[in-house]
């Protein structure tokens, strides 16, 4: 738990470091939807693990789930030498923003979402998936396991017995 707060500590140093910049570094205000077919996203990281002061920095700005995880694998691979001995999970929810045409000429925007899942080893090396990631110490016999039971769009209830 030491490396994971250590973790969390740093990631938190490099977004507040980050959030401040212009070009951005995968950071959006919420008010801005006006890139047709552009994938954007609202980070709903696993807030329990980084959940950080930045956060609260500028509550209109947010971390893209593709850029946490970037974020995340630099942080690791930069300790290579001395790892934080944890193997993280970013997962968030990513927006697509479609428009779609009608015959009145209107485009309306319709916000969908999908999810992005990416775990770590602990040098920063990503396993990106649209299904599920596992992670720890027995990630190979779940991974095996998650393999033969998930299928796609599976309900709650299900989703928790598998």
């Amino acid at each position: 738990q030491k490396h994971a707060r250590s973790l969390s500590e740093e990631l938190s140093v490099q977004m507040s470091a980050k959030i401040g910049r212009v070009s951005g570094f995968g950071f959006e205000d919420e008010e801005d939807d006006d890139d047709a077919g552009v994938v954007e996203a609202d980070a709903d990281t696993d807030e329990s693990m980084f959940q950080s002061p930045s956060s609260t920095l500028s509550s209109s700005r947010r971390i893209t789930p593709r850029s946490m995880a970037a974020l995340t694998s630099h942080v690791l691979y930069g300790r290579r030498q001395s790892p934080y001995f944890v193997e993280p999970i970013v997962a968030g929810l990513e927006r697509v923003v479609l428009r779609e045409h009608h015959q009145s000429g209107a485009t309306p925007v319709v916000p969908r979402y999908r999810p992005f899942l990416c775990s770590h080893d602990v040098i920063g090396a990503q396993s990106k998936s649209h299904s599920f990631v596992c992670s720890g110490a027995a990630s190979k016999s779940m991974h095996g396991t998650a393999e033969a039971l998930w299928q796609p769009d599976l309900e709650p209830e299900e989703l928790v017995r598998v």
